[in-house]
């Protein structure tokens, strides 16, 4: 599968920015030297796989997509960028398992696309105007549904 330098760059620069990073943060976060990570998000340096790999675990994202906009599992759905941009810095910490759970949701619902398996359809109603029961009330019956 070619590289799309290009395509590369801006995924990963698009990503950076839902997310509120730095470059300067990501080059932490990955290991990947600072200037390298501004070369590969600028399309004029090609990736090694580790970095393509190591990029798009930490945004989150499926490589394939990643790397060619192939659509595979789609990481862009718009609950993330919403979940990115509205978080302030302080927040980030409390936002990272939404974004990690999107993207395992996102992941799940390929897989059993790809192996022909229909999911069961959960559907959950809110009652009241306390978001917090929302989601604990939400995960209980999930649970319960799921138990053996």
């Amino acid at each position: 599968m070619a590289i799309h330098l290009q395509m590369l760059g801006a995924n990963s620069s698009s990503y950076r920015e839902q997310l509120q990073e730095t470059p300067e943060e990501v080059a932490a976060a990955t290991g990947i030297e600072f200037g390298r990570l501004i070369a590969i998000e600028a399309g004029a340096a090609e990736p090694t796989g580790d970095e393509v790999l190591i990029l798009a675990d930490h945004y989150q994202c499926d490589f394939k997509f990643f790397i060619s906009h192939e659509r595979v599992c789609n990481p862009s759905s718009r609950p993330r960028p919403c979940i990115g941009r509205m978080a302030t810095t302080s927040q980030r910490p409390t936002v990272e398992p939404f974004r990690s759970f999107l993207y395992l949701s996102e992941t799940e619902a390929y897989l059993m696309a790809e192996l022909g398996r229909s999911g069961e359809h959960f559907s959950f109603t809110p009652v009241g105007s306390y978001v917090k029961a929302h989601g604990e009330a939400a995960a209980h019956a999930l649970r319960n549904r799921t138990r053996l």
